[in-house]
């Protein structure tokens, strides 16, 4: 009686186990907000400038946005970050899109790749 109150229990934890990993992308799957943080954590650390010509757009794609100033040398690593992010967040069953307009001019103030807009 004893062995089959047991295996019980270990079938029901087998089926929660199977049910809870067959849906873990979901539940564990970062929000928009977590992977705009990250990603705004990264490109502030990658558009330091001294002048403007330092500076290039990477692209992004939703939900982190069209493209992103940046310097020169960390375009394919930012956009790299992108894609892993993007990847992250759609590994939920999210999706999202939208139609980019062209970039503003670029612009390196206090430091930064900025649009020239102050965006």
């Amino acid at each position: 009686m004893v062995g089959n109150k047991h295996s019980r229990w270990g079938v029901a934890f087998v089926v929660a186990a199977a049910a809870f990993l067959g849906t873990g992308c979901v539940l564990f799957a970062p929000s928009e907000e977590d992977v705009q943080a990250e990603f705004n954590d990264y490109v502030n650390g990658a558009n330091s400038c001294t002048s403007v010509d330092q500076c290039a757009f990477a692209s992004a794609g939703c939900p982190l946005g069209c493209a992103v100033p940046v310097r020169k040398d960390r375009v394919a690593d930012v956009e790299n970050k992108a894609r892993e992010l993007i990847d992250d967040y759609e590994s939920g069953g999210r999706r999202c899109d939208y139609e980019c307009v062209a970039a503003p001019e670029l612009a390196c103030t206090a430091g930064r790749c900025r649009a020239a807009d102050g965006t």
